[in-house]
């Protein structure tokens, strides 16, 4: 993933939602394929105006939850409490 600030200000992402539900509190134990637990590695960064990040992750618990082809919103919070959907097809 790549998230870049184009604001005026410095941000910190606050919080990751998937299809409205909270990242770290929805999917506590969710696993990706071969057993590793799921992450996401967003919470916190903290974006200074300009900056690009190109080292996101978030791994999505597959496998009953989400599969090939369907859609699933990413959203990131920032600690001003702006949202920041983004909406993804699954490969």
């Amino acid at each position: 993933m790549q998230l870049k600030n184009t604001g005026t200000n410095t941000l910190t992402i606050n919080n990751v939602f998937l299809d409205g539900k909270p990242y770290n509190a929805a999917y506590p134990e969710a696993r990706v394929p071969g057993g590793q637990l799921a992450y996401q590695n967003l919470v916190p960064t903290v974006m200074q105006t300009g900056q690009t990040l190109t080292s996101g992750s978030i791994w999505l618990p597959v496998g009953g939850m989400w599969n090939s082809g369907d859609y699933v919103t990413i959203e990131i919070e920032t600690s001003a409490g702006r949202h920041y959907p983004y909406t993804v097809v699954l490969p």
